[in-house]
């Protein structure tokens, strides 16, 4: 059998996206790690996007919209997002 392909182009993109959007908000530029994070959820980032988006929200003091991100987030993600946002003052429910 061939050796199966590494991730396609879109998968790529998408890594690119995250990346550059958890870079942007270690920079403390919440609203570009925000637009980031949406275009990537946009093209299919799931869970990983979501939380950006929720850390991102918190970053800029939106406790609403961070709340509202954080229910697109499962499982253990949720801990890391919860952590970042307490320490931002923005405790989500």
């Amino acid at each position: 059998t061939p050796p199966s392909p590494g991730p396609t182009k879109d998968a790529k993109a998408l890594e690119s996206l995250l990346s550059n959007a958890q870079q942007a908000l270690t920079r403390g530029d919440a609203r570009k790690a925000l637009a980031l994070s949406r275009r990537a959820l946009q093209q299919g980032a799931g869970a990983d996007a979501a939380a950006l988006i929720a850390m991102a929200h918190c970053a800029n003091g939106d406790l609403a919209e961070a709340n509202s991100a954080l229910k697109q987030v499962k499982g253990q993600k949720r801990g890391p997002v919860k952590r970042f946002c307490r320490k931002n003052n923005v405790v989500l429910h």
